[in-house]
């Protein structure tokens, strides 16, 4: 069962890969504006509700999050397990298994597919990147700051710090060097959070 600090603390964590930075009136507009944001903060909220059975607020989350998802055709159910830090971008078109997990500080791409395959669904590590049209099949797991091509098939195991292209994939073993600036979530992030939420 999920507890409320770490349903806040993914909150605030996806909140801070968008921009840097934290504050309620930056959550406020994120879950306005930002489509991406709108989307993990539902599934997030909706799956501390249902898991601790809340009433009320567990069938009013679950609607929100069902309308949202409905809207950018994103089936993402809150079964899923999916660290901090969560980003999607574009949104439009992924399908997430239930049995999948997801670790810290991913960022995953429109039509992007973790597929359930002869009884087991992905496992991905963190600081993961998944680019558009990838799909990811079965029980393969993926190792930390990975990234996987656009269109890429995922079946075979992806190790740690390297690049997987192709259909099927093939593993090119070096680090990708990604020269735009990103914000992942860190324990420095973290104390940001709490001062956030206690200011």
């Amino acid at each position: 069962m999920i507890s409320w600090e770490d349903t806040k603390e993914g909150i605030w964590a996806d909140l801070y890969r968008h921009k840097g930075r934290t504050g309620w009136k930056q959550l406020f507009k994120q879950a306005r504006k930002n489509r991406s944001f709108r989307i993990t903060l539902w599934y997030r909220l909706s799956k501390f509700y249902h898991e601790n059975k809340v009433p009320v607020l567990k069938q009013l989350s679950k609607w929100k999050y069902k309308r949202i998802s409905q809207k950018f055709c994103v089936d993402m159910p809150i079964k899923a397990s999916i660290g901090p830090g969560l980003i999607i971008y574009h949104c439009y078109g992924m399908v997430i298994h239930a049995d999948s997990v997801i670790g810290a500080n991913c960022m995953l791409a429109h039509q992007v597919t973790l597929a359930y395959e002869k009884g087991a669904a992905p496992t991905v590590g963190d600081q993961v990147r998944i680019a558009p049209g990838a799909k990811v099949v079965g029980g393969v797991s993926i190792g930390d700051r990975v990234v996987i091509g656009a269109n890429a098939v995922v079946v075979k195991d992806v190790p740690s710090d390297c690049v997987s292209v192709g259909i099927p994939n093939k593993i090119i073993n070096r680090p990708f060097v990604d020269e735009a600036e990103r914000y992942f979530w860190n324990p420095k992030a973290k104390e940001e959070i709490k001062q956030a939420v206690v200011s």
